[in-house]
């Protein structure tokens, strides 16, 4: 019996938690987590648990979408973000986070991105900082054409949705949500 309490516990936990989750957007630059990386390694490492975790709202360009394969062969796309031009005009992978694969052709190097996103973990190679996030909400232009895409984003209410030629209707398939 107390096996059965205990087990309907863990299940009412594993519901609620992911309910929780910080929904708040901080003020955070990604300059401030280069400079914390660049000045002191091991202190880095106690700053990054400190904003991991955090939810972010910034902008960068593209550097490359990528089809990658993982481990249990589960395909799916990378995305490179460079944040800023640090390193004098040298595109660098300042940001990585997963797209679906059927959106990697969407993208294009030194295209302009706008993402909400999560802090999960973070790479030093080479004394080169890559921040890999949770894609939260993403939103960008196809190249070539004024059409605004949103993926991830919450659908808005039909009401204020835009109308009229060249509005483009895009469902998401991870979240089977709608959105003009």
């Amino acid at each position: 019996m107390r096996f059965q309490g205990a087990c309907v516990a863990g299940l009412v936990l594993a519901v609620l938690l992911p309910a929780c989750e910080d929904k708040q957007i901080h003020d955070l630059p990604f300059a401030e987590i280069r400079g914390a990386a660049e000045n002191d390694a091991a202190g880095f490492v106690a700053y990054f648990d400190q904003v991991k975790g955090k939810r972010v709202n910034w902008q960068g360009k593209v550097v490359e979408a990528r089809r990658v394969f993982e481990d249990d062969y589960a395909e799916t796309g990378v995305l490179l973000i460079d944040m800023d031009a640090a390193g004098g005009g040298v595109r660098q992978e300042d940001v990585s986070f997963k797209i679906p694969p059927s959106r990697i052709g969407d993208f294009a190097p030194g295209q302009s991105v706008r993402f909400v996103a999560v802090l999960r973990e973070y790479e030093l190679k080479n004394g080169a900082l890559r921040v890999i996030m949770e894609m939260k909400e993403l939103e960008y232009r196809l190249p070539g054409r004024s059409v605004l895409r949103r993926h991830g984003a919450r659908p808005r209410p039909r009401s204020r949705a835009p109308r009229g030629p060249g509005v483009l209707r895009h469902t998401c398939a991870r979240c089977r949500q709608s959105w003009a």
